[in-house]
């Protein structure tokens, strides 16, 4: 029993540690279930009143698109401002637990987000979905106003000017512990990453499925996040060789679930990919916010942002098309060798820059990268 407390405590140390912690944790875990359901209920309204993968793709685009310019205006507020959050809330060692517990919210929910939307569209319809989800976001209001601002771990403010982002680019380009992740992130998340356009085509065509099918498959991916996120907040330190080999496996599991010659067959694989694609996210966001300076870390997790949800509008349609033309199981297919591509390039490019530990020698800490002083920048500490 004791041991069990232990493993518990080790897995979910930023909650037990931060009271602002636990009030985000809590108001994200109901707000993000009401989002999944959304997404299921939208994607699977543009099919039903197309029929189309471009469509479904294109859907997908116009969500995210204001991401590129910098419901996606807002999200470009929202989730670097979001990311960088969790290093004011908890002390900088529970930093890679909090990332990960963060990423068990977004993903645990999409276990129970599409499973009551595929229950909420067969009973209620379409538009109950959209009505849960926007009460839901009074959780996350709620936690926010409770918390206790004394209590946060303020960090430095950069001075205002011009060249901001400019200088933020300029400092990811010339590190390559951040240049290297996020270009990784950049590939795989505009090529490979578009599930909700590819697989409500799989669950309609070769699955011969309806909207429980598609959320049943969403669900089968969230089980495998939530196992691989709750393994990943028990590790003390992010490691470049984790994301580049995860990178790779998940295109792998992709291609595995595309071959799938049914819905049962491929459940289990989209649950391994789930875990598969949630320790390559939980990686490569570990490895930029311990990597970053602090002053940096705003900009350099906006950037994170970017190449995250801004590769949806170039690789929804894309996926769309693909799948239209060649059809779903293909679509993924591609995606996925995509992914195995980028995850060994960004090994090798990794090794090369002597990112990645050598097995004789000891690990070493991952300390935030130091550059020579950007414009405007020379006063403030490294």
């Amino acid at each position: 029993m004791r041991r069990v407390r232990l493993a518990f405590h080790r897995t979910f140390h930023a909650v037990a540690h931060s009271r602002n912690f636990r009030l985000f944790f809590a108001g994200q875990a109901v707000s993000v279930t009401g989002t999944w359901m959304q997404q299921v209920a939208t994607a699977w309204l543009v099919l039903r009143l197309s029929g189309s993968g471009l469509a479904l793709g294109s859907q997908a685009a116009l969500a995210f698109g204001p991401i590129l310019l910098l419901q996606g205006v807002v999200t470009a507020v929202d989730n670097p401002t979001r990311q960088s959050f969790f290093a004011e809330m908890v002390r900088g060692e529970d930093l890679t637990n909090a990332v990960s517990l963060n990423s068990a919210v977004m993903t645990g929910t999409r276990v129970v987000g599409p499973a009551l939307a595929g229950v909420l569209i067969s009973t209620a319809g379409l538009a109950a979905c959209f009505l849960v989800n926007g009460i839901s976001y009074l959780a996350v209001i709620g936690g926010l106003l409770a918390m206790r601002p004394s209590e946060l771990r303020r960090a430095p403010t950069p001075a205002r000017g011009v060249g901001r982002v400019r200088d933020g680019l300029a400092y990811v380009w010339r590190t390559p512990a951040l240049r290297i992740p996020l270009a990784l992130m950049a590939a795989v998340s505009t090529l490979s990453w578009n599930f909700t356009v590819v697989f409500p085509l799989l669950a309609e065509g070769p699955f011969r499925g309806d909207a429980r099918t598609f959320g049943l498959l969403l669900s089968a991916m969230g089980a495998g996040s939530l196992a691989a996120s709750l393994a990943m907040a028990r590790l003390e330190r992010p490691s470049p060789a984790r994301v580049g080999w995860a990178a790779a496996a998940f295109g792998l599991l992709s291609t595995a679930v595309a071959a799938a010659p049914g819905v049962r067959a491929a459940l289990p694989l989209a649950a391994l990919l789930g875990a598969a694609s949630m320790v390559f996210m939980i990686g490569t966001n570990s490895l930029l916010q311990v990597g970053a300076r602090p002053d940096m870390r705003g900009r350099v997790m906006a950037l994170y942002g970017i190449v995250f949800l801004g590769g949806t509008p170039i690789g929804g349609p894309l996926a769309g098309l693909l799948a239209e033309r060649l059809g779903p199981r293909e679509a993924l297919a591609l995606g996925g060798a995509a992914a195995v591509v980028a995850g060994l390039v960004g090994l090798q490019r990794m090794r090369r820059h002597g990112l990645i530990e050598r097995p004789d020698l000891p690990p070493r800490t991952v300390q935030p990268a130091a550059v020579p002083a950007l414009r405007g920048q020379e006063g403030l500490s490294t």
